[in-house]
Formats: C-alpha cells, structure tokens, sequence
C-alpha cells in the first residue's frame, strides 16, 4: 500500500499548508521512520487487526499502521491537522481520521462520538503517540471504557509512563500506578529520544504497553469507587498509613483505632500510601468503606440516621 510524504519532509509540507505545531496541544509529531516501524511492530499490528490511535497528528504513524491492519480508526482534536491528515491518508483507504476530541468534557471519559465510531468491533488494539498533557488521563479512559482492548502501545512524557509503571516503594509509586494497574499490566518497552520529534521536546519519552487483565482485581466495588479510595488514601502521602486514616476521617477515628484496623488487615500502621501494593491496597479499601467513620472519604455506604 502506497504511504504518504516521508517523514522527514514533514516541516515543509505542514509550512506549506499553514500549520504550525501547538505546544498547548501537545505537538510533538514523530518524524524518525525507523522509530516509526519499530512501535508498529512492538505493536504487533496483524492483517485482521482493528486499530485506535488517538491523537494522529498529521498521519505518519496512522499510514504505517494502516500498512500492516484490516482497519485504523485515528482521532484528531486540531481541525487544520485534521484534515492535513486525511488528505496525507488518501493513499490508504482503510484509514478514517475523526476530528473531535478523544475525551468528553469531564476529561475523564472516552467521548460520545468516539464511542460510537468504535462500535462493536470485537477486539481493537490502540497505538498512539498521545499528547503529552493528556496522555495518562486517556489511557485510563481507554481502560475504564469497556472497549474489548487486547493491547495498548503508547508513547507518552517519560516521567508519566515511569509513575504509571512504578512498584510499591518507589519514589515515583502512587495513586495513578495503582488506578492503571487496575485495569492492566503495564510495561516500559524502550526509551524514546527528543531528537525523533519535530519540534524535539525538551524531556525523553517511553513506550509503554498496557496489557488488560480478564478481570477487576476485585469484585466488591468499581473503579469509580476504586478511584475514590485512593484519593482518601493518598490526600496525605508522606503521612503513615495510620495517621492518614485519622485525617481521612476528620477525627472520627482515634489513632489507636486507626492502627488497630489496619493490623486486622494484615498492613502495618506505620507504612505509607506509596508502599501498598495493589491487593494490599484493594484490602485496605474496601475494609475502609466498610468503616462508619471512613465509608464518606473513601466511597463506601453511611450508615442512615436514626
């Protein structure tokens, strides 16, 4: 299949037609074709495949994917590279390039008219070099969307891609490594240099792939409820576990109680939020929900009055 301009012509053709990149946007297009072909193939792109790429920028990433599958759906939030795009892709009948945004006006959740161009394909892949300030707030939309994802590959800020892969203990460990791992297994596959860009931003970035698991880590509360626990629990994360539950719940609990809770639990009292790994997490949670004086902070059902 014939693919369009090369990469390295990419400045002169987008100054040819008036484009600027918008760093409030997040531009920053892939402009390196090796790098190109190499996420395609840490993809793992198949003749049969469906792909979802959000934020396609001006097609050189899309025209290789829709290369090697059946199908590539490619999103675009800017109007004028929006139609650059599907002019690039005229070349490549299996690409469609919607313009609109990928997340709705929450910022949280996949938009309506994503949604409905995603339909009821059975399995999709999503590979994307996702817009820097948004790309962790996608990902997660992605995952919670109940879209039937078999892989994810993105690119993203390289310090979001190290908190959204930290372990329990590291510095960089927190409620966003948790809310992923939810969902999925997620996993840095190689570093990405500025200099792949143009314009070359001013920090490296990752590639990460994000593997879904078969099913929630447990099934006593959503990921709604999920979120807001750990909200409650990392409102104070340089705290110890058990003096955060006492802030948590604005003092209804005693520290003594706080502690002895969280021995129940089998957690020590004087760990910390960024140390929890995600069942000891998921424990701490739904227990906490269960609690009179902790079921507000942390999503759960007060008990009525009266």
């Amino acid at each position: 299949m014939p693919r369009p301009g090369a990469p390295s012509t990419l400045p002169a053709r987008l100054k040819a037609a008036g484009i600027r990149p918008n760093r409030i946007l997040g531009q920053n297009f892939l402009c390196d074709g090796n790098m190109l072909e190499a996420i395609v193939r840490e993809a793992e792109v198949e003749t049969g495949d469906v792909v979802l790429e959000v934020g396609c920028g001006p097609g050189n990433l899309t025209a290789r994917l829709a290369a090697s599958a059946r199908r590539v759906l490619a999103v675009e939030r800017d109007p004028p590279l929006a139609a650059f795009a599907r002019n690039a892709l005229k070349p490549c009948p299996n690409a469609r390039v919607l313009e609109g945004d990928a997340l709705d006006g929450t910022g949280e959740s996949l938009s309506t008219p994503l949604l409905s161009a995603l339909g009821e394909e059975r399995e999709w892949l999503c590979v994307s070099n996702l817009p820097y300030g948004a790309g962790a707030r996608i990902v997660l939309a992605l995952l919670d969307s109940g879209i039937p994802f078999r892989r994810l590959v993105v690119l993203l800020q390289e310090e979001v891609g190290g908190r959204l892969t930290a372990a329990p203990g590291s510095g960089a460990h927190g409620a966003l490594s948790l809310r992923a791992a939810w969902y999925a297994r997620v996993e840095k596959i190689r570093r990405v240099p500025p200099s792949v860009f143009w314009p070359a931003p001013k920090v490296r970035s990752t590639l990460l792939r994000v593997t879904p698991h078969g099913a929630p880590p447990t099934r006593a509360f959503g990921f709604a409820e999920w979120s807001a626990g750990l909200d409650a629990l990392f409102r104070h994360p340089r705290k110890q576990l058990a003096r955060g539950l006492v802030l948590a719940s604005d003092g209804a609990l005693d520290l003594a109680f706080a502690r002895t809770f969280l021995g129940r639990l089998g957690i020590e009292p004087e760990r910390r939020a960024e140390n929890l790994a995600l069942d000891e997490a998921c424990r701490l949670v739904e227990a906490a929900r269960g609690e009179a004086a902790l079921a507000g902070a942390f999503g759960g059902r007060q008990p009525s009055a009266g």
